[in-house]
This record gives structure tokens, C-alpha cells and sequence, in this order.
């Protein structure tokens, strides 16, 4: 996931501990300063992956590792300036193949690969 409050929440919160335990953040400086225009998120990720136990993970070494995985996406705030959500756009741009299968802690889950040949 890439939204760190909803990634907090879950941390502490989820009842199942299998998910928790398999739960990341992921953050990305240069995506979020390119599609958003700052790296308020990403900052944060990083002291937090100085200072915390938590799983906390550069986007970039999870596109380029092998393998499907599970995301968890967030929309933006409607009524906020502020634009957090670069994953979608991080997709776009590495190929990555995505299903929207339903809800979960909060946002969309969204299983994905990523396709290294471009299409």
C-alpha cells in the first residue's frame, strides 16, 4: 500500500495477523515529485523506515523484482490540494497488468504483474 495512514491503521489494527505481518508501504520520491509535484509521502516513508519496525519498501524494488503481488489503492481526497496517489500512474508507465477485484483496509485490492514487454 501506498497510503501511509491506512497502512498505519492496518499495522496496528487488522485482526489477522497473517496480513499483517505480510502488509509493505511503499513509497517512491522521484514517481511522487514527478506525478505530484512533491514527496511529502515519500519523506515520511523514509523516516518511518528509519525509525519503525514496519515494513517499509522503495517501489522501485518491487517493480523490479519478479512475481504477482497485491495492492491496495487509494483515491485522492476530492476536497484536498494535495495529490498523494502516484501509483496508478507508476503502473502505467512500468507495464504493470491490473485487476481491481473489490475492497479491502480501506481502498481498492488490486492484485498486478508487471509486464517487462512493453504492449
Amino acid at each position: 500500500m501506498q497510503d501511509t495512514k491506512h497502512f498505519e491503521s492496518a499495522s496496528y489494527y487488522e485482526p489477522n495477523s497473517e496480513v499483517r505481518s505480510r502488509l509493505a508501504l511503499v513509497y517512491s520520491e522521484d514517481r511522487e515529485m514527478l506525478w505530484c509535484h512533491h514527496n511529502t509521502l515519500a519523506l515520511a516513508a523514509e523516516h518511518k523506515r528509519n525509525f519503525t519496525r514496519f515494513n517499509i519498501v522503495p517501489f522501485e524494488s518491487i517493480a523490479a523484482q519478479p512475481g504477482d503481488y497485491i495492492f491496495v489503492d487509494y483515491v485522492d481526497d476530492k476536497d484536498s490540494d494535495l495529490r498523494s496517489n502516484w501509483i496508478d500512474q507508476a503502473f502505467l508507465a512500468d507495464h504493470a497488468v491490473v485487476r481491481h477485484i473489490g475492497p479491502a483496509l480501506g481502498g481498492d485490492m488490486c492484485p498486478f504483474a508487471f509486464n517487462r514487454e512493453p504492449t
